[in-house]
């Protein structure tokens, strides 16, 4: 069976796994198991984990160093731990874990069990009873008093009665005997126990914590009854329900559940008991399986498959094959690619598993035959030029059919450019400024644009508007915006491009936005501006009355800094009128007339510095301005009196 059948991944792994997982289990068992297992699985994992670095880093000298010392390192431990494995074998030897699992003989333990706690209880017996299950406990039977008589609620009754020798100690149960009495065992250390935990609870906990046992605990002070499994305690377990609680803790189903069913069904429940616990040793096996078959499928596989990229690229230059791309070479700049594939391609490779070492990447050159017409055609490999190191390689796409490839023949045209080429989004501009659209420049006034035949002919017929892209200006633009700016999405959509450059310098004036403050009014005075060359006397004139004031227009721009009809916009405004009506000025000059009069121009003087008058401190925008403009008659009649 081929190794690349997902099936066959499966089967391997499953049976590797099985093997490891039964041997974690057979180091459980043994005396001293922690140091061993520790020792064992840090050999394996290391070992694999430094082999399968060497392989993949290529460090020959480390794998064969490694692959030296394994077998001497394997003896070694079996010689230092020689009498803990030969215990274990004994022990495996001993025990038939398949027969615990179909036999009822436990669960009829555990109901004299829970009978006599109850029992104990009742008349506030202290008790504590510890069921073994993988991990031994060797290390507290063996200095205590050995009994290795069957379950009986009578025995542990008598076991824990006061005054005897035995009732201060602990009774370990293994399968449906009990194998020691008067055992002491470690108590735990857990600084989170209540102060008022007594040594027998603690010794309860102390040996979960250590081993896989469970231990049943009854209180001489109180009469209830605990349980502890993993260094965690049930208190205050009710009577009824102590045995199917001991059933839980231990994982053995009731007598409901099991006596009486068939084999098969049996089996069954077997099974399923397999596959809901000890899921962590279980994963870790599987994954461990997954890493050693992974590793064993680097030796001996034949297939590769690398991915490429389509990469067009033009006719002028010698390109050489780069690894990761299949670079298609146009026959003349005319011809482009119509959509190469966004996603990478797969080649599959075979070869000899020293060829596919050498063979760190792949990248080809595919060229384009100079008579090939518009439209699809089929990429063959066997006409690609490769990287160097794949003679006697075989090459095929992953899949049944070779992708296709669309060519399409372009064209090139020189357009003029013009304003309405660039789309100004001016919706997010501060509304105290303007983008002046009308006075836009552009870098130069033509380009040479290239794309498919039927977009460019369309560009030139006019039934297609060719775009730059938009400037889209932000709240923060004040001054002239300047960009370079390439194609716009709907071109790029249609292949169209610039030739020999990708933007288009553009520069986009902004300003202040003009504000009207409304009309004034001021009185015209007469003066004579020139007296050392015309002695009239402003005195002796008069306007007439219907003409002695002058009406202007207040406009700013740059000025305002609050949105309109806000208080801040109602203090500028009111502040910038009172300013113009004091500091405004309108004249006439006498010094232009006879002695009769005649028709004067009207003139005005206003402050040059006004932003100083005006805005102490405030550093305004360079463009900022107050302008003040004759509205009405230019000029007036000034008769003399």
């Amino acid at each position: 069976m081929h190794l690349t059948d997902p099936q066959s991944w499966t089967l391997q792994i499953l049976i590797l796994g099985t093997g490891i997982y039964v041997f974690l289990r057979f180091l459980r068992t043994t005396r001293g198991s922690g140091l061993l297992r520790g020792l064992t699985v840090a050999f394996v994992v290391g070992a694999i984990g430094l082999w399968g670095l060497s392989k993949y880093l290529q460090l020959e000298e480390l794998g064969h160093i490694i692959e030296g010392v394994i077998p001497y390192v394997a003896v070694i431990l079996t010689i230092i731990f020689q009498p803990e494995l030969r215990r274990a074998m004994a022990r495996l030897g001993q025990q038939n874990r398949l027969a615990r699992l179909l036999s009822t003989g436990q669960r009829d333990t555990l109901t004299r069990v829970a009978g006599a706690a109850v029992a104990m209880a009742s008349r506030r017996h202290g008790a504590l009873i510890a069921f073994q299950q993988d991990t031994p406990l060797d290390a507290w039977t063996s200095n205590a008093q050995h009994i290795d008589a069957e379950v009986s609620g009578t025995l542990l009754e008598s076991i824990f009665h006061p005054g005897t020798s035995l009732h201060d100690g602990a009774v370990v149960i293994v399968d449906d005997r009990i194998v020691a009495a008067a055992c002491l065992f470690p108590l735990s250390e857990n600084i989170a126990l209540s102060k008022s935990t007594g040594t027998r609870h603690r010794a309860a906990i102390g040996l979960t914590e250590e081993t896989d046992a469970v231990t049943l605990t009854v209180s001489e002070e109180t009469g209830q009854i605990s349980i502890a499994r993993q260094g965690f305690m049930n208190r205050d377990i009710p009577p009824a329900d102590l045995e199917q609680n001991l059933r839980d803790a231990l994982g053995v189903a009731g007598p409901e559940q099991a006596e009486g069913l068939p084999l098969h069904r049996r089996v069954g429940v077997a099974l399923k008991d397999f596959f809901t616990t000890d899921l962590v040793r279980k994963a870790s096996s599987l994954a461990l399986a997954s890493g050693m078959v992974y590793l064993a499928h680097q030796d001996i596989v034949d297939t590769r498959e690398y991915s490429l990229r389509i990469v067009e690229v033009a006719s002028a230059r010698r390109i050489e094959p780069q690894p990761g791309l299949l670079r298609i070479r146009m026959p003349d700049e005319s011809f482009h690619l119509v959509s190469p594939p966004s996603t990478a391609l797969e080649v599959q490779v075979s070869g000899t598993q020293a060829q596919l070492d050498r063979l760190t990447s792949l990248g080809g050159v595919f060229d384009v035959p100079a008579d090939s017409p518009e439209g699809p055609f089929e990429l063959r490999l066997d006409t690609v030029s490769w990287v160097a190191g794949t003679a006697g390689l075989g090459f095929k796409w992953k899949g049944s059919a070779a992708p296709r490839l669309d060519l399409e023949r372009f064209s090139r045209h020189t357009l003029e450019l013009s304003p309405a080429s660039v789309t100004v989004d001016s919706s997010n501009l501060d509304l105290h400024f303007i983008a002046r659209t009308d006075e836009l420049e552009l870098g130069q006034s033509s380009i040479e644009i290239e794309g498919p035949r039927s977009a460019i002919e369309s560009i030139k017929s006019g039934s297609l508007t060719f775009e730059l892209q938009p400037i889209v200006l932000q709240p923060t633009d004040r001054e002239s915006r300047k960009e370079l700016l390439g194609v716009a999405e709907s071109m790029r959509e249609l292949r169209v491009a610039i030739v020999g450059r990708e933007r288009v310098q553009v520069t986009l004036p902004i300003v202040p936005a003009p504000v009207g403050l409304g009309e004034l009014e001021c009185d015209i005075a007469i003066v004579n501006l020139r007296p050392a060359e015309s002695e009239l006397d402003p005195a002796a004139f008069v306007i007439d009355q219907s003409a002695q004031k002058a009406r202007f227009e207040l406009n700013s721009a740059g000025v305002f800094d609050s949105p309109a009809g806000s208080d801040a916009y109602q203090q500028t405004y009111r502040l910038i009128r009172e300013f113009a009506v004091q500091h405004l000025k309108a004249y006439v000059d006498i010094s232009e007339l006879t002695e009769d009069g005649g028709v004067a121009a009207i003139h005005w003087d206003f402050p040059t510095d006004w932003k100083a008058q005006l805005f102490p401190g405030r550093e305004l925008d360079e463009a900022a301005r107050l302008e003040v403009a004759l509205k009405g008659e230019s000029t007036v009649l000034v008769t003399s009196k």
